[in-house]
C-alpha cells in the first residue's frame, strides 16, 4: 500500500475515534458572594450590593474543541478562542442570581481545566470601548475528576476557591459606562458538579450529546484500518531498508509544539492570594 495513502486512511481512522471520545459537558459552581456591586442593575436595583446573594456559575463545553492538553490521570486542559486563533471549547457560560441568568457565551477566550482535586473555567469577551466581560471559577475540591469527560456530583472545597466576575460596559459610544462585579470570599465553600449534557436536555443545559463510546461504524473502521496497515508492514518486512540521502539523516525532527499566548483584558484565570 502507498505510504501516502495509508497515513492518510490512520489519520482519518484516529480523527474519528478522537471524536467519538470528545464530549460535550455542563460544569457548575454554586455559593454565595461574599461582595459585589450592580451598578448597572442587571441582577438587583442599580448600585445596589451583590454581597449575600446566593449564585450558580454554569459552563456548557465541547471537549473535541480548542488546543487540549493531557496528561492521563493527572490533568487535562483545552484553552481555545479568537485571542488564540482557535475555537473556544466553552459553549455557554452563564450567570444566575436573584432569578435572573446572565449570558457571558463568547469565541473570545474559553478555558477548561481538571486535575487532581482541582477544576478550573473562565470566559472573556471583550469588545473595544463597548464592553469587557468574564467569568472565573475554580475550587480544590476532593476527588475531583483528572479528565475532562469525567464527572462528579456536589463535589465541596477543601481549600482554595473563587468565583468572580465583571461586566463592564456600555449601550453605544455616547453612553457613560457602567460596572457590575462580585466574587466569593477567599477559599469560601463551593458545590461543583459536573456531567455529560444529556440528549433530553438534562445535564443543566439542553442539546445533544457525544457519547463515549465510539459507534460501531467507528468499530468497523478502526478494525479494517488497522488490519489494512498491519498488512501493509508485513509485506514491506522483508525488503531491504532504504538508505538515508547523501548527507541527510533518515530521521527528521519533529517540529516544536505550538505555543500559546493568553492575551485577555480580565484578571489571570486560576490566581491564587500571596
Amino acid at each position: 500500500m502507498n505510504r501516502i495513502a495509508l497515513a492518510s486512511c490512520v489519520a482519518a481512522l484516529c480523527a474519528a475515534a478522537a471524536s467519538a471520545d470528545a464530549a460535550v459537558m455542563v460544569a457548575s459552581y454554586s455559593g454565595v458572594f461574599f461582595s459585589g456591586n450592580d451598578q448597572a442593575g442587571i441582577f438587583v436595583t442599580p448600585n445596589g450590593s451583590l454581597a449575600g446573594y446566593r449564585f450558580v456559575a454554569s459552563y456548557t463545553y465541547d471537549t473535541a474543541l480548542g488546543v487540549r492538553t493531557t496528561v492521563p490521570g493527572v490533568s487535562d486542559k483545552i484553552l481555545g478562542g479568537d485571542s488564540t486563533g482557535d475555537a473556544t471549547p466553552i459553549l455557554s457560560a452563564t450567570l444566575s442570581l436573584n432569578g435572573v441568568t446572565y449570558d457571558f457565551s463568547s469565541n473570545y477566550h474559553g478555558y477548561v481545566l481538571v486535575q487532581a482535586d482541582f477544576a478550573g473555567h473562565n470566559t472573556v469577551f471583550d469588545t473595544p470601548h463597548l464592553l469587557s466581560q468574564y467569568l472565573t471559577a475554580y475550587s480544590e475540591l476532593s476527588g475531583a475528576p483528572t479528565s475532562l469527560e469525567g464527572s462528579g456530583q456536589d463535589l465541596h472545597t477543601v481549600y482554595q476557591s473563587q468565583v468572580d466576575f465583571e461586566i463592564f460596559g456600555r449601550p453605544s459610544l455616547t453612553d457613560p459606562f457602567t460596572r457590575t462585579w462580585g466574587q466569593t470570599k477567599f477559599g469560601s465553600d463551593l458545590t461543583y458538579s459536573v456531567a455529560p449534557l444529556d440528549d433530553d436536555g438534562g445535564g443543566g443545559g439542553g442539546g445533544g450529546h457525544a457519547g463515549g463510546v465510539p459507534e460501531p461504524s467507528a468499530w468497523t473502521l478502526l478494525i479494517a484500518g488497522f488490519g489494512l496497515a498491519g498488512a501493509a508492514l508485513r509485506r514491506r518486512a522483508g525488503a531491504p531498508a532504504p538508505r538515508p540521502r547523501s548527507g541527510r539523516s533518515a530521521l527528521r525532527s519533529v517540529p516544536p509544539g505550538r505555543s500559546l499566548t493568553l492575551r485577555m483584558t480580565a484578571p489571570h484565570p486560576f490566581r491564587k492570594n500571596p
